[in-house]
């Protein structure tokens, strides 16, 4: 029997650790096209879970044959059923049997069906203790702990438990084709599995890539947008899955991507909408390329009036994320965080850098879209830079989280009788200058001295506030913008739409030198 099916997931496997967000720092293997199906490790709600509900009446047990969802077995259970690490210890029957069905006809009083390397047999249990299999083993076998079982429970007890490290147990519903789990409906079939050593189980969504664009589209952007701009989502969409999916990030825990913003949001069946759902419909299979292989396709939402580099966010220059003027962008994210020195130091401690006690904040320099490209924190032991990613990172520990982007600047700090000039998104000139483009907005005296706000294309001071002087010791940064700033802007390919142009134009635009189809 076992050789009738193949093993897709090795109790071996450990899970991975989350790489930088929106970025990998890797190549992607040479691949033409985008794989059928797709497997999506489950980590929001039941990453390394002790216990995953699942709320079906009636579910379908089944294994890999190969890579198509063999059915091994219906049960039906009222009060639904549960999948947990089986790490106990049980006393095996012996005895061998072709199907679920067999074993459970020939089921002994206290036994229940397993499965194992050596296909279906019949297990006793489960006990705490060896000694307590020992005692009550009436000539069975005793079977330790594993630490790759699998244990599934239908409200009265063990259903069935699966001590196969090369045979994780797929279970689909039957009628509906959904699987519920701890409230959240999932098209495909779902994998459980252990990790190496114990530990606890990461359920997989294996389904069809456009399904499973069904629910990363309207995850990713809403779904009353342009019909273009949604369209232009699901390409990138679709294309940053299989570039992914060949790079590998999540292959050490079994999976492809993960359903959190760190790879793509994944919220399952509920979140489809048709509107969307004809986005994907309408351009399924179309991808973007770059020297006939698919791109890096990261996206964000809104940008402080261009995109960024790829180099200027984490560490490789890709060809296809260059820096663009967003001029169709018409709604522009602002925000303002304040920080005070003691959640200044607290991000510090978390990072582990020793400045002794933080003293203030500022610019090193700007990118060439004119986002922070280095930030200075000060100290009385020294000082520490930050670039890339880590900028906005960086203060993650506060309350108010991670900052929404790099295109920002810094409230007033002058010392009394000099100015303060406040660098925004796009500024190039040096300090105390206004470049051609820009405007001076207005003024605050900040301790005897002057902040002039420089803004780009802003027709009023609403366009973008000024930021007041803030308390002493608080430090404020007001900036543009959601995201890392790479790649197609969101809101841009809204305003795209919204001018009448295609979904095409849209990634051809914010993707340099790229082919869409």
């Amino acid at each position: 029997m076992k050789n009738m099916r193949s093993v897709i997931i090795s109790c071996a496997l450990a899970l991975a650790l989350a790489a930088p967000v929106g970025f990998a720092a890797f190549a992607a293997p040479a691949r033409a096209a985008a794989p059928a199906l797709i497997r999506i490790g489950l980590e929001q709600n039941f990453k390394g879970a002790a216990r995953i509900p699942l709320d079906n009446s009636q579910i379908e047990i089944g294994f890999s044959n190969p890579g198509n969802f063999t059915p091994e077995a219906t049960l039906t259970a009222k009060t639904g059923f549960a999948v947990a690490p089986a790490d106990a210890w049980f006393i095996s029957s012996g005895a061998a049997y072709p199907t679920y069905g067999d074993a459970l006809a020939a089921v002994l009083p206290g036994f229940f069906p397993a499965y194992t390397q050596n296909g279906w047999t019949l297990y006793g249990g489960p006990f705490a203790t060896p000694q307590d299999a020992a005692a009550a083993k009436a000539g069975g076998k005793i079977a330790g702990p594993a630490g790759c079982r699998v244990a599934l429970y239908d409200g009265e007890g063990i259903a069935a438990v699966f001590d196969n490290p090369g045979a994780p147990v797929l279970i689909n519903g039957p009628q509906t084709h959904y699987i519920s789990l701890g409230g959240r409906t999932y098209r495909g079939v779902v994998e459980f599995s252990r990790v190496s050593g114990g530990g606890g189980i990461t359920p997989v969504n294996i389904i069809p890539l456009e399904q499973y664009l069904y629910s990363v589209v309207p995850s990713e952007m809403p779904k009353d947008w342009p019909a273009e701009a949604l369209k232009a989502q699901a390409v990138a969409a679709r294309t940053y899955t299989a570039y992914m999916a060949a790079g590998g990030r999540h292959s050490a825990g079994g999976y492809d991507l993960c359903d959190a913003v760190h790879c793509q949001s994944y919220t399952g069946f509920a979140g489809e909408n048709p509107a969307t759902n004809r986005a994907v419909d309408e351009t399924a299979g179309v991808m973007t390329y770059y020297n006939n292989q698919p791109i890096q396709a990261v996206y964000f939402g809104s940008d402080g009036g261009a995109t960024q580099n790829s180099e200027d966010v984490w560490t490789q220059a890709l060809p296809y994320l260059r820096s663009v003027p967003d001029t169709y962008q018409t709604e522009y994210k602002t925000w303002t965080r304040s920080f005070t020195l003691d959640d200044i130091q607290n991000c510090l401690a978390r990072a582990g850098y020793d400045i002794g006690g933080a003293t203030g904040v500022s610019v090193g320099s700007l990118s060439p879209a004119g986002y922070v490209a280095s930030l200075v924190i000060s100290g009385t032991a020294g000082s520490q830079t930050l670039t890339g990613s880590e900028i906005r990172a960086f203060f993650s520990p506060t309350d108010l989280g991670s900052l929404p982007s790099a295109c920002f600047t810094i409230g007033p700090s002058a010392a009394p009788g000099q100015s303060a000039p406040l660098y925004v998104c796009g500024a190039s000139g040096a300090a105390g200058s206004a470049p051609s483009d820009f405007s001076v907005m207005g003024a605050d005296s900040v301790a005897g001295g002057v902040a002039a706000v420089y803004v780009m294309g802003a027709d009023s001071v609403a366009d973008y506030p000024l930021i007041n002087p803030p308390a002493a010791g608080v430090i404020t940064f007001s900036g543009k913008g959601a995201g890392h700033g790479a790649g197609m802007s969101q809101y841009g390919a809204k305003g795209m739409a919204q001018a009448g142009f295609g979904y095409r134009q849209i990634l051809e635009y914010y993707y340099t030198g790229v082919d869409v189809r």
